[in-house]
């Protein structure tokens, strides 16, 4: 069993149907794409990856935290959005390129050679851009931002490029992860806490 923040939320054969859409990302993520990006990214283009499967991936994350009342998901809440993401992930519709988009920023450790962290996990930070909600969190050596609409504007429209794209590619950014809005929040956080 994996270790980690568990909630029962579905039952086996949901959680199987859910299981493809990580089992590909993962496949793709952790032994073709990561490992092959260089030292000190500013930033880097990824190709090969499925396009539904890619971003139904990181769909179902999002939607998972809105249906999850443990505390580290507590930021996210999807409201009208919520059946029509379950309605994709389900059906195996990713939709258009530009409906909710997807950006990935690769958290750079620039003291340690440019190495990627790949082990920083974040609450949803939940942020309001280009008149949009968007949720942040990182996990998988990024800070991942997903813009909520299925409606964008022409400033959203712009990211395209950074979200899949059917033909299996992304554009990456690439930052300290000391400048992730995740990983400060997270900081912040603590402080307060403590």
């Amino acid at each position: 069993m994996q270790k980690g923040i568990r909630e029962y939320l579905f039952c086996a054969e949901c959680e199987a149907r859910l299981n493809v859409y990580e089992s590909a990302f993962a496949h793709y993520w952790f032994k073709r794409a990561l490992p092959h990006l260089p030292a000190e990214a500013a930033g880097a283009r990824i190709n090969g990856f499925d396009y539904t499967a890619f971003k139904l991936f990181h769909l179902s994350i999002l939607w998972r935290a809105s249906l999850s009342s443990h505390n580290f998901f507590r930021a996210v809440s999807l409201g009208r959005y919520e059946q029509k993401i379950r309605h994709m992930i389900w059906e195996g519709e990713a939709g258009p390129e530009e409906h909710f988009p997807i950006i990935g920023v690769l958290l750079v450790d620039r003291e340690d050679g440019g190495a990627i962290r790949k082990e920083l996990i974040t609450p949803f930070t939940p942020a309001k851009l280009y008149n949009c909600h968007v949720y942040c969190s990182c996990y998988a050596g990024c800070e991942w931002l997903w813009f909520v609409t299925d409606h964008p504007n022409h400033e959203v429209k712009k990211l395209t490029p950074f979200s899949p794209r059917r033909d299996g590619t992304m554009l990456l950014r690439g930052r300290s992860w000391k400048e992730s809005l995740g990983v400060r929040e997270f900081l912040d956080r603590a402080r307060q806490q403590l």
